[in-house]
């Protein structure tokens, strides 16, 4: 029996239609990898978006020593006793911004984000007082206490926070105060400025000067008194009632203080 062969007509509208569907999944393929394409490419950007981003807020999150190029190891102070003194405090409250704010206060909140800044890289930190309270009942019998706290401790250094404030509203800039005569305490206490006026950029930069206090007089180890800024200039009280610029402050302090460490080898 012979096979049966279709009519050549049949054959070809076969073959027509063969083509077509080709040529329409191949333009379906087409698009297709389009889409794809444009999926690959819309994700591949939403990717990059995302880790730009997520480099930026870890940027942000990073203390302010980045931004100076600070190589300082993570073990720069280990071994290094310090003691923080947060200024006045409970009936003592020191200056007063226009607004009611009160120096013992923001001296405190310096104080613990400094405390926290300097144990990040292994120092130990004696805190003179770790709440809003004085150290006893009356103005004299406070400081003997601070006194004796600095003498006792055997710190390494002493660093005691305060806000500044004066009749001429315009000044402004934190200023560094240590004992005249003390060579290392005057090490430390331009250590500091620098560190302050460079990783800060306040509108005025001020000058570490020598004062004959009764905390600087209270130990045989370098003391400096940090007065962060002026709470008479209210541009500036602003800054320091932000806890952003509270946590810049004692980065900046933090990092003067390494850098006076390694200045001594």
């Amino acid at each position: 029996m012979q096979p049966y062969e279709p009519p050549e007509k049949t054959i070809k509208v076969a073959r027509a239609t063969k083509t077509k569907k080709s040529i329409l999944n191949s333009k379906q393929n087409k698009v297709y990898l389009s889409i794809a394409l444009l999926c690959f490419i819309a994700a591949a950007c939403v990717m990059g978006i995302h880790f730009a981003m997520q480099a930026q807020v870890s940027a942000g999150e990073k203390n302010i020593f980045s931004e100076s190029g600070s190589s300082a190891a993570p073990d720069a102070l280990s071994g290094r006793l310090v003691v923080v003194d947060a200024g006045h405090g409970g009936f003592d409250p020191g200056a007063s911004g226009a607004d009611g704010t009160r120096e013992d206060e923001l001296n405190l909140k310096v104080a613990a984000c400094l405390k926290t800044a300097l144990e990040s890289y292994g120092a130990q930190v004696i805190m003179t007082r770790s709440d809003e309270n004085a150290l006893a009942g009356t103005k004299e019998e406070d400081m003997a206490e601070r006194r004796r706290i600095i003498t006792e401790s055997q710190s390494n250094i002493v660093v005691s926070i305060h806000m500044n404030s004066y009749t001429d509203e315009t000044a402004s800039g934190p200023l560094v105060l240590f004992m005249k005569g003390s060579s290392r305490g005057e090490r430390l206490a331009k250590c500091i400025q620098r560190s302050m006026i460079k990783l800060l950029k306040p509108d005025r930069e001020n000058s570490a000067r020598s004062d004959d206090l009764y905390i600087l007089r209270s130990g045989n180890q370098p003391c400096v008194i940090v007065e962060c800024g002026y709470m008479s200039n209210k541009k500036e009280l602003q800054r320091l009632k932000s806890a952003d610029y509270q946590q810049q402050l004692a980065d900046a302090i933090c990092q003067g203080v390494i850098d006076y460490f390694s200045s001594e080898k």
